[in-house]
């Protein structure tokens, strides 16, 4: 079965109707997603809104029409990603899977073995990456995109926190009966924690989670997490 299209707009029309398209959002959906008139298309807004609809012109203006739109129940347990400063195309790929995922909130974050800290990060790009991700996944969700933040304030806040560390826990289990709430996941940079950062994040984390024998990427561990978490809690 073929998958139906999604586009993400800046608000949807409350109670159905005609959508005009500006040329931006005109252009990917003709030239990108490739669709003709009479294709069905689901609309996103990105803060929980979606809506089924209908390509009805394709000519000087873009015209689609709307069914009102469903919206989404926000998540019971909303998950914040704190990820370390890496190459651009590293972080850019981690942003997409996390949101892919239905991360809540994603902070870049700089630490004491944390490389690329000279590059600040480019957020108007990873915000693009994030809507291409919304419409490719169907979240309904954009995530918040935080700018890069120091590891030793994050860690001084009293967000209740996940780690993962090649160290064994017995406390997962009681650490994700959340119901409610927020919960930070946390992934270690390239260069690895400091002693005192890892004294500081044992001392902090609800538990931690072992992800296996290997030394993975930062990155590929904070993706993992989050797919873990989101898999116990039915999130």
């Amino acid at each position: 079965m073929n998958r139906v299209p999604r586009l993400l707009l800046d608000s949807l029309p409350a109670a159905g109707g005609e959508v005009r398209l500006e040329a931006s959002a005109s252009h990917h959906l003709l030239r990108v997603l490739r669709a003709a008139v009479g294709q069905e298309l689901e609309l996103l807004d990105g803060r929980g809104g979606r809506a089924a609809a209908r390509l009805e012109s394709a000519d000087r203006q873009v015209r689609l029409s709307c069914q009102a739109p469903r919206q989404a129940a926000e998540p019971d347990l909303k998950l914040e990603a704190w990820l370390p400063l890496i190459r651009p195309e590293r972080l850019e790929w981690a942003v997409e899977k996390l949101t892919e995922l239905g991360i809540w909130r994603i902070v870049p974050y700089s630490s004491a073995r944390s490389g690329n800290q000279k590059r600040p990060p480019d957020l108007a790009r990873l915000g693009r990456i994030i809507d291409a991700a919304l419409e490719q996944s169907g979240n309904p969700w954009r995530p918040g995109l935080a700018p890069p933040a120091s590891l030793a304030a994050l860690l001084d806040g009293e967000l209740p926190l996940l780690a993962a560390l090649p160290v064994a826990d017995s406390r997962l289990g009681a650490a994700l009966d959340r119901p409610h709430g927020t919960l930070a996941l946390l992934a270690g940079p390239e260069g690895g924690f400091s002693a005192e950062e890892i004294e500081l994040v044992m001392k902090r984390s609800l538990a931690l989670v072992s992800l296996g024998p290997h030394v993975v990427r930062a990155e590929t561990a904070l993706v993992t997490l989050t797919g873990v978490v989101q898999a116990l809690t039915n999130n």
